[in-house]
Protein backbone atom coordinates (compact mmCIF):
# COMPACT_ATOMS: atom_id res chain seq x y z
CA UNK A 1 0.00 0.00 0.00
CA UNK A 2 2.77 2.63 0.80
CA UNK A 3 4.69 1.43 -2.40
CA UNK A 4 1.49 2.72 -4.22
CA UNK A 5 1.51 6.04 -2.41
CA UNK A 6 -1.44 4.71 0.20
CA UNK A 7 -1.61 5.15 3.81
CA UNK A 8 -3.33 2.20 6.11
CA UNK A 9 -5.58 2.98 8.58
CA UNK A 10 -6.81 0.73 11.19
CA UNK A 11 -9.84 0.31 13.75
CA UNK A 12 -8.34 -1.20 17.10
CA UNK A 13 -11.79 -1.87 18.42
CA UNK A 14 -11.27 -5.78 18.99
CA UNK A 15 -7.38 -5.56 19.49
CA UNK A 16 -7.99 -8.01 22.43
CA UNK A 17 -5.55 -10.60 20.60
CA UNK A 18 -2.62 -8.75 20.06
CA UNK A 19 -2.34 -7.24 23.60
CA UNK A 20 1.04 -6.53 24.60
CA UNK A 21 2.18 -8.71 21.47
CA UNK A 22 1.97 -6.76 19.18
CA UNK A 23 1.39 -3.03 18.31
CA UNK A 24 -0.17 -1.06 15.07
CA UNK A 25 2.39 1.10 14.33
CA UNK A 26 5.07 -2.40 13.77
CA UNK A 27 2.41 -3.62 11.43
CA UNK A 28 2.83 -0.32 9.46
CA UNK A 29 -0.38 1.26 9.85
CA UNK A 30 -0.50 5.28 9.50
CA UNK A 31 -3.17 5.97 11.59
CA UNK A 32 -4.48 3.81 14.22
CA UNK A 33 -8.20 4.43 16.49
CA UNK A 34 -7.97 2.72 19.77
CA UNK A 35 -11.82 2.49 20.53
CA UNK A 36 -12.16 1.52 24.35
CA UNK A 37 -15.01 -0.33 23.60
CA UNK A 38 -14.90 -4.40 23.81
CA UNK A 39 -10.95 -4.69 24.21
CA UNK A 40 -10.78 -2.56 27.18
CA UNK A 41 -13.87 -3.77 29.42
CA UNK A 42 -16.18 -0.83 28.02
CA UNK A 43 -19.26 -2.53 26.67
CA UNK A 44 -20.68 -1.24 23.27
CA UNK A 45 -23.81 -0.05 24.41
CA UNK A 46 -26.81 1.13 21.93
CA UNK A 47 -25.86 4.26 20.17
CA UNK A 48 -22.41 3.97 22.73
CA UNK A 49 -20.52 6.73 24.44
CA UNK A 50 -17.80 6.38 22.30
CA UNK A 51 -14.07 7.33 23.57
CA UNK A 52 -10.78 6.38 22.57
CA UNK A 53 -7.88 8.10 20.86
CA UNK A 54 -6.02 8.34 17.78
CA UNK A 55 -3.04 7.45 17.04
CA UNK A 56 -0.74 8.51 14.05
CA UNK A 57 2.33 8.87 12.44
CA UNK A 58 4.46 12.30 12.38
CA UNK A 59 3.08 13.01 8.90
CA UNK A 60 -0.55 12.78 9.65
CA UNK A 61 0.10 14.38 13.18
CA UNK A 62 -0.13 17.91 12.11
CA UNK A 63 -3.99 17.18 10.57
CA UNK A 64 -4.96 15.91 13.83
CA UNK A 65 -8.34 17.78 15.27
CA UNK A 66 -7.72 20.31 18.27
CA UNK A 67 -6.82 20.11 20.85
CA UNK A 68 -3.93 17.65 20.86
CA UNK A 69 -2.32 16.52 24.61
CA UNK A 70 1.49 17.43 23.99
CA UNK A 71 4.39 17.15 26.59
CA UNK A 72 6.96 20.30 26.81
CA UNK A 73 9.41 17.58 29.05
CA UNK A 74 7.81 18.90 32.27
CA UNK A 75 4.50 18.72 32.03
CA UNK A 76 1.42 17.78 29.43
CA UNK A 77 -0.86 20.20 27.61
CA UNK A 78 -3.34 20.94 25.43
CA UNK A 79 -2.36 22.26 22.01
CA UNK A 80 -5.24 24.22 20.50
CA UNK A 81 -2.67 26.16 17.93
CA UNK A 82 -2.31 23.81 15.22
CA UNK A 83 -1.95 25.50 11.71
CA UNK A 84 -3.44 22.20 9.11
CA UNK A 85 -5.98 21.32 12.09
CA UNK A 86 -9.88 21.10 10.99
CA UNK A 87 -10.48 22.30 14.76
CA UNK A 88 -12.17 20.48 17.37
CA UNK A 89 -14.63 17.52 16.49
CA UNK A 90 -17.29 16.84 19.21
CA UNK A 91 -16.62 16.07 22.98
CA UNK A 92 -12.40 16.30 22.40
CA UNK A 93 -12.12 13.96 26.01
CA UNK A 94 -14.70 11.59 25.23
CA UNK A 95 -16.75 9.87 28.07
CA UNK A 96 -14.91 10.29 31.08
CA UNK A 97 -16.62 7.38 32.94
CA UNK A 98 -15.26 4.96 30.54
CA UNK A 99 -12.00 6.36 29.98
CA UNK A 100 -11.55 5.76 34.11
CA UNK A 101 -12.94 2.32 33.74
CA UNK A 102 -10.20 1.08 30.68
CA UNK A 103 -7.30 3.38 32.33
CA UNK A 104 -7.87 1.05 36.01
CA UNK A 105 -9.32 -2.05 33.86
CA UNK A 106 -5.54 -2.00 32.34
CA UNK A 107 -3.38 -0.23 35.35
CA UNK A 108 -5.01 -3.48 36.96
CA UNK A 109 -3.92 -5.75 34.30
CA UNK A 110 -0.32 -4.76 34.30
CA UNK A 111 1.50 -6.22 31.35
CA UNK A 112 1.65 -9.96 31.98
CA UNK A 113 -2.35 -9.49 32.45
CA UNK A 114 -3.03 -8.10 29.46
CA UNK A 115 -0.72 -10.73 27.29
CA UNK A 116 -2.96 -12.91 29.79
CA UNK A 117 -6.08 -11.58 27.68
CA UNK A 118 -4.29 -12.13 24.43
CA UNK A 119 -3.60 -15.98 25.29
CA UNK A 120 -7.19 -16.29 26.16
CA UNK A 121 -8.59 -14.27 22.94
CA UNK A 122 -6.46 -16.45 20.94
CA UNK A 123 -7.69 -19.29 21.86
CA UNK A 124 -11.01 -18.60 21.83
CA UNK A 125 -10.64 -17.59 18.50
CA UNK A 126 -9.26 -20.62 17.53
CA UNK A 127 -11.86 -23.43 19.57
CA UNK A 128 -14.84 -20.53 17.26
CA UNK A 129 -12.87 -20.91 13.59
CA UNK A 130 -12.89 -24.81 14.81
CA UNK A 131 -16.47 -25.11 15.31
CA UNK A 132 -17.05 -22.89 11.91
CA UNK A 133 -15.62 -25.29 10.44
CA UNK A 134 -17.08 -28.26 11.54
CA UNK A 135 -20.52 -26.58 11.08
CA UNK A 136 -19.43 -25.80 7.60
CA UNK A 137 -18.20 -29.27 6.76
CA UNK A 138 -21.33 -30.39 8.53
CA UNK A 139 -23.33 -28.46 6.07
CA UNK A 140 -21.78 -30.20 2.82
CA UNK A 141 -22.05 -33.61 4.31
CA UNK A 142 -25.19 -33.30 5.64
CA UNK A 143 -27.07 -30.35 5.55
CA UNK A 144 -30.33 -31.59 7.97
CA UNK A 145 -28.07 -31.90 11.26
CA UNK A 146 -27.54 -28.07 10.24
CA UNK A 147 -31.14 -27.59 9.95
CA UNK A 148 -32.14 -29.35 12.94
CA UNK A 149 -29.57 -27.39 15.01
CA UNK A 150 -29.27 -26.64 17.88
CA UNK A 151 -28.61 -29.91 19.08
CA UNK A 152 -26.89 -29.32 23.03
CA UNK A 153 -29.12 -26.57 24.06
CA UNK A 154 -31.47 -26.69 26.70
CA UNK A 155 -34.04 -25.15 24.36
CA UNK A 156 -34.06 -26.39 20.95
CA UNK A 157 -35.55 -24.90 18.15
CA UNK A 158 -39.38 -23.49 18.48
CA UNK A 159 -41.34 -24.75 16.15
CA UNK A 160 -44.35 -21.88 17.37
CA UNK A 161 -42.83 -18.30 17.13
CA UNK A 162 -46.52 -16.66 17.34
CA UNK A 163 -45.89 -17.75 21.38
CA UNK A 164 -43.18 -15.07 21.59
CA UNK A 165 -46.23 -12.29 20.70
CA UNK A 166 -48.36 -13.54 22.70
CA UNK A 167 -48.88 -11.16 25.36
CA UNK A 168 -50.60 -13.66 28.18
CA UNK A 169 -47.42 -15.86 27.76
CA UNK A 170 -44.52 -13.51 27.40
CA UNK A 171 -43.49 -10.04 27.44
CA UNK A 172 -40.38 -8.65 29.28
CA UNK A 173 -41.87 -5.33 30.37
CA UNK A 174 -45.38 -3.57 30.78
CA UNK A 175 -44.55 -1.20 27.89
CA UNK A 176 -44.08 -4.72 26.05
CA UNK A 177 -47.00 -6.12 26.82
CA UNK A 178 -49.26 -3.09 25.83
CA UNK A 179 -47.20 -3.25 22.66
CA UNK A 180 -48.32 -6.54 21.85
CA UNK A 181 -51.90 -6.14 23.10
CA UNK A 182 -52.21 -3.37 20.57
CA UNK A 183 -50.62 -4.74 17.70
CA UNK A 184 -52.84 -8.29 18.59
CA UNK A 185 -56.02 -5.96 18.63
CA UNK A 186 -55.27 -3.83 16.01
CA UNK A 187 -54.28 -7.67 13.99
CA UNK A 188 -57.88 -8.71 14.83
CA UNK A 189 -59.78 -5.63 13.44
CA UNK A 190 -58.03 -5.75 10.19
CA UNK A 191 -59.21 -9.43 9.97
CA UNK A 192 -62.96 -8.47 10.56
CA UNK A 193 -62.74 -8.53 14.99
CA UNK A 194 -62.20 -11.43 16.72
Amino acid sequence: MHAAGGLCSYDQANANGILGVTRAREAGFDLCQFNLHNTFSIPHACGWPGSGSIGVTNELAKFLPTPTVEFDGTKYFLDWDRLHSIGKVAHFHGCASNVVRAYTWVRNLGPEGLREVTRVAVLNNNEYVDVTRQVASEAYSGPEKVKRAPHNNTIHRMDNYDVLEDPERWAITWRAYLRKVTARKMAGSKNGGE
